[in-house]
């Protein structure tokens, strides 16, 4: 028999629906929110707790992962929460060697393990170009580029595109009227930089005891400059300005100012006194300066809008090792200082002239002597310190201290290079060797000769680098992706 409820009733049975409905979706929606920042349950302990993200990624993807030795049942590029400890996390893909990091995460922190590079089991060079005689070599930003000199008193260089399977390479001759003709002895010309956009290369022109610098144009090489002549300076130094190709920093007996090759107007001085300087961005260096008269010096940064130069720190110090490098990360900026052995990092407010700082010691930390040279790395998350034998990594994401030694001995000193914003690479003793920026996941990638550039290509399809034969020099490369 059909039972009939009253309409007294029926609202309030609604009303019981509806709260029940809303309660099962609230609960349902804060059970994924606790799951999104990583709360699980300690099934030992019986309680919920919260643990670490982990977003998991390598090049190439498809590997299988594991977590403390356990496979996750997914692969790259995937996700996974961990409970607040140390875990081991391996990639394992077929042909290639097994990737591993171990992590210590915090509580509610995401961490992005997203640049694991796999490196095949087997490399197998192949040579794509030779040359005859190779002075000097320099890769692009993007490493879009070589551009290779053959000789060092010649104008002439040889860009060769590694974009894409097929490796073109075109003549770039500086034109004539550009450099200066040196009364006696010959000239030495020198690769420095690229401006970021890879249009712009700049080369040093040494002849006698004279310098001057040129602004090369790939693209159209009787637009090159000659800053010596266009500017009526000789500077001592010159850098691109941040990201710009039409401005650059320029150091002048200790005073650095900046020119914009557009209208060739120079500013202000930007700082005095200078000792050693680096651009952060295309209105702003960060330098040390020279110790004053009481053996004071001063590591500050100092802009184009700036009426005076900042002062971040000072230091009664009268030699070297005095560095100093700043960075952006994730909007916050960043400061290093080496004095003697040692390393601080700070962040927070800097000063600028109608403000004074508000800077916090997130780092300290006693280091080995020897330091060669201090530099922030391009994503701004590293500061790199070198050494003779070997580098260290201060990584502000996870506020870690990393330090390793080279597999090899280098015959000459010279800067690490960074292959991409996570592994850096050297050519000591004749090998080109990839190291992470923590030291692990070293892999031997080919016999090269050392003093020259290394570089990805091809989209991280292949690694490039040069080796010198009975014959001459071969550009050559291996395969990174299978």
């Amino acid at each position: 028999m059909k039972h009939h409820i009253s309409e007294k009733r029926q609202p309030l049975r609604r009303t019981v629906i509806y709260v029940f409905m809303t309660s099962v979706v609230a609960i349902l929606v804060t059970i994924m929110m606790l799951i999104l920042l990583g709360f699980t349950i300690n099934q030992d302990e019986g309680r919920v707790e919260q643990g670490s993200l982990l977003q998991l990624a390598s090049s190439p993807s498809g590997a299988d992962v594991y977590i403390d030795g356990k496979d996750v049942g997914s692969k790259t590029n995937t996700k996974r929460t961990v409970s607040v400890s140390e875990h081991t996390i391996d990639f394992s893909l077929e042909k290639y060697h097994t990737w591993t990091k171990s992590i210590n995460p915090t509580a509610g922190q995401v961490v992005w393990v997203n640049y694991a590079r796999l490196v095949p089991t087997v490399l197998t060079p192949s040579t794509v170009k030779t040359f005859e005689n190779v002075a000097n070599m320099s890769v692009s930003p993007k490493r879009s580029y070589i551009l290779m000199q053959e000789k060092i008193d010649l104008p002439k260089f040889q860009l060769v595109d590694v974009r894409l399977d097929e490796v073109k390479t075109v003549d770039v001759v500086l034109p004539e009227n550009i450099l200066s003709i040196p009364s006696s002895g010959s000239q030495r010309l020198s690769i420095v930089s690229w401006s970021d956009n890879e249009k712009l290369v700049l080369i040093r022109n040494n002849f006698g005891k004279q310098v001057e610098w040129l602004v090369l144009n790939r693209e159209n090489p009787d637009e090159s400059i000659n800053l010596n002549k266009s500017f009526a300076i000789n500077p001592d130094e010159v850098v691109f300005a941040g990201k710009s190709d039409q401005r650059l920093f320029i150091s002048v007996d200790g005073v650095v100012s900046r020119i914009n090759t557009t209208n060739e107007s120079i500013s202000e001085p930007l700082a005095t006194n200078v000792d050693d300087f680096s651009s952060l961005n295309v209105d702003t260096i960060v330098y040390t300066s020279l110790p004053n008269e009481l053996n004071v010096r001063v590591a500050g940064y100092s802009s184009v809008d700036f009426s005076k130069q900042q002062v971040i720190r000072t230091y009664n110090v009268k030699k070297r090792p005095f560095f100093v490098a700043m960075s952006m990360y994730f909007n916050k900026q960043y400061v290093a200082v080496i004095r003697d052995n040692q390393l601080v990092v700070d962040t927070g407010a800097f000063a600028t002239p109608s403000s004074n700082p508000e800077l916090k010691r997130i780092f300290s930390r006693e280091i080995p002597t020897g330091v060669k040279k201090l530099t922030m790395s391009v994503n701004g998350r590293f500061a790199l310190i070198e050494y003779a034998d070997k580098y260290a990594v201060y990584d502000i994401e996870l506020d870690e201290y990393h330090q390793t030694a080279w597999q090899y001995m280098a015959k000459t000193q010279r800067s690490v290079k960074w292959l991409d914003d996570y592994i850096v690479w050297s050519d000591n003793g004749g090998i080109l060797r990839m190291y992470d920026f923590d030291g692990a996941n070293q892999h031997d990638v080919m016999e090269v000769t050392e003093g020259f550039s290394a570089s990805l290509g091809g989209g991280g399809k292949y690694m490039y680098g040069l080796l010198k034969t009975s014959e001459g020099f071969e550009l050559r490369r291996v395969k990174m992706l299978l």
